[in-house]
């Protein structure tokens, strides 16, 4: 990256759902992580360039901050890691301007792999959107090469 840019230093970062400029267009989110009991909240907005279905969200979209908050989950917890495996039940369809609280979470460790959770939920909580499970794990740089024991 340009020097002066994010991701110019280790552990500086940009996720993908900050890429759309212009206030309310995209994503607005705020996560809230407290990597002690391994948790993240996410707070979330989809605007108008995230539609689907007319005046929905698109599943995309709704799979992108999922795996943005859970990536970030298992980031503070078990170090760099990468999606390995993301399975979403799309439960109610989400409609533009939805706010939406994403509580994600840390299930369990086995070694280098991350197993976690969400549920999607309308802010007032009534509604369940969607709910996913997430396995993150090694990446590329810290895979060893076949046959070698790690």
């Amino acid at each position: 990256p340009a020097e002066g840019t994010p991701g110019d230093t280790p552990g500086d970062t940009r996720l993908f759902p900050h890429a759309i400029d212009g206030a309310g267009a995209g994503f607005e989110f705020a996560m809230f992580l407290n990597a002690t009991e391994r948790r993240i909240l996410c707070l979330c907005q989809t605007g108008p360039y995230l539609e689907g279905p007319h005046g929905m969200t698109h599943g995309g979209a709704i799979a992108t901050i999922i795996d943005s908050t859970l990536g970030t989950c298992a980031l503070a917890v078990a170090g760099m890691a990468m999606t390995a495996n993301l399975s979403i039940d799309y439960l109610a369809p989400i409609p533009l301007g939805t706010v939406l609280l994403l509580d994600g979470r840390v299930e369990r460790l086995e070694g280098r792999k991350v197993f976690l959770s969400c549920h999607v939920r309308a802010a007032d909580g009534d509604t369940l959107h969607a709910r996913a499970t997430s396995e993150d794990g090694d990446t590329p740089e810290d895979t060893p090469p076949e046959g070698q024991a790690v």
